[in-house]
């Protein structure tokens, strides 16, 4: 495996092609470039390789149907939506450390709500 990190954007973009060639090639129905943010780049990878990728996104990332034209087929939050969980379970544990209350905990969404968000499969 080479270095990316020492390459020139250049030669980047080729490994990149060549490995996403190598995962379709082993069977991949996407490829996933963990890092790639440059809509350009996402644009022209995915033309290279002729084939859909998935993207890591972020705040600031263009919207869903920008990405779509760009020729991304999925994407991913990754860890984002767990570490905005993570940073609300440490802001109400200081809270109550510092007030030894519990008024910070109360939630926004209740279970119905949150159930509303994951409905059951018809037919399976």
């Amino acid at each position: 495996m080479v270095a990316t990190a020492y390459m020139d954007e250049a030669s980047r973009f080729d490994e990149a092609v060549a490995r996403g060639r190598a995962y379709l090639a082993a069977g991949a129905d996407c490829f996933y470039p963990i890092t790639l943010r440059d809509p350009a780049t996402i644009g022209r990878l995915a033309k290279a390789l002729g084939a859909p990728i998935n993207i890591n996104v972020r705040a600031g990332y263009p919207s869903i149907a920008e990405l779509e034209a760009l020729g991304v087929a999925r994407v991913t939050t990754a860890t984002q939506i767990t570490l905005m969980a993570l940073a609300t379970t440490r802001q109400v544990a200081r809270e109550i450390k510092a007030t030894g209350r519990f008024d910070a905990i109360n939630p926004a969404i209740g279970h119905p709500e949150i159930q509303q968000l994951f409905p059951a499969k018809r037919g399976g």
